[in-house]
């Protein structure tokens, strides 16, 4: 929202408590890292408890396959930014679909798609 505000030169009450875009694109990034490395944590250690809490499992569950998906597209966004050269504008779209597939996941998938995954 402020990058649109910014290039149509009008700011608002809103946007001028903001810190500059830099900052936010930082901030940002911190953040993605660090919940990267956190869902790498949990990733590994579901697949180690996985057999043991259920018997009948398989790991082409919808919420197992969308779970890597998301963390597959935040790997690739913190690759493209640290060696790609991407900043602004293209690491901020990858970062909103990673976030949109991941709210997608956590509603669509697990109502309608997943199998052992569901919570009743």
């Amino acid at each position: 929202m402020l990058y649109h505000e910014i290039k149509a030169n009008k700011f608002g009450v809103i946007y001028q408590k903001l810190p500059n875009l830099e900052t936010l694109e930082r901030m940002s990034f911190i953040a993605i890292a660090m919940a990267f490395v956190l869902l790498t944590v949990a990733i590994v250690m579901g697949f180690i408890w996985l057999p043991k809490a259920f018997t009948d499992f398989s790991y082409g569950d919808p919420k197992l396959i969308g779970t890597l998906l998301i963390w597959g597209l935040y790997g690739i966004g913190i690759i493209a930014k640290k060696s790609g050269g991407w900043k602004g504008r293209k690491v901020m779209i990858l970062s909103i679909c990673g976030f949109v597939f991941s709210v997608f996941s956590m509603t669509i998938i697990n109502m309608f798609f997943s199998g052992f995954h569901r919570f009743q």
